[in-house]
């Protein structure tokens, strides 16, 4: 041996572990950073959406039409202020496979006219199916007139026998960009919005029997 103490030994071997697990650590961020850089690229075309499947909130693919269970909501639940005056519609299951996690979504019926004579859905007047959106919808769908303004109380009457029923629907998850975008010139008057970002929704296509 080269007369080094076996203090001066022992002191360096835990250097040496030390410095094995520091470089395995880097080594492990390094990887992981470089894995998640390939699995989200900085851009991406257009013309490249168009060949590829976007998994939607619900867990399947956008454009995809799926059988869901929903209950009516007041709200999203997550407190914002951008949810206020909208109804969403809180996603149970699939395709009959119940979701791991409470899924609050905004939604539009597409096509039909009001039927005065179900506020809440196609019945004997013949009307296409609908869900309001919001307690203005609400209100003409079950008056058949548009209400000039509506308090707390009237929506609170309104939305009985409305809010927290369950539908069993035919639909597609379907989205877009909106929101204010960012680098406007300073001279240009902004308006009041979310930041610009994607977001989704339930197209309903009608319901399920």
């Amino acid at each position: 041996m080269l007369g080094i103490p076996p203090r001066i030994l022992k002191l360096l071997g835990i250097c040496i572990v030390k410095s094995s697990l520091v470089i395995s650590a880097l080594v492990h961020i390094m990887l992981l950073t470089t894995a998640m850089s390939q699995e989200l690229p900085g851009k991406i075309s257009i013309d490249t959406l168009n060949h590829v499947r976007i998994v939607g909130r619900i867990g399947v693919h956008l454009g995809k039409a799926v059988v869901v269970d929903v209950v009516v909501s007041k709200d999203d639940h997550s407190g914002s202020k951008a949810a206020q005056g909208h109804y969403f519609l809180e996603v149970r299951t699939v395709d009959g496979i119940p979701l791991k996690s409470r899924v609050f979504m905004r939604f539009q019926v597409r096509g039909g006219n009001m039927d005065d004579d179900d506020p809440f859905g196609g019945g004997a007047g013949g009307g296409a199916f609908r869900i309001p959106t919001n307690s203005f919808e609400l209100y003409r769908l079950k008056h058949g007139r548009e209400a000039k303004e509506l308090s707390s109380k009237d929506i609170s009457e309104l939305e009985k026998g409305f809010i927290g029923r369950q539908y069993r629907l035919l639909a597609y998850e379907t989205g877009g960009y909106s929101g204010l975008p960012k680098g406007l010139p300073t001279a240009y008057p902004v308006w009041q919005d979310h930041g610009f970002a994607f977001s989704s929704y339930l197209m309903v296509l009608g319901e399920h029997k």
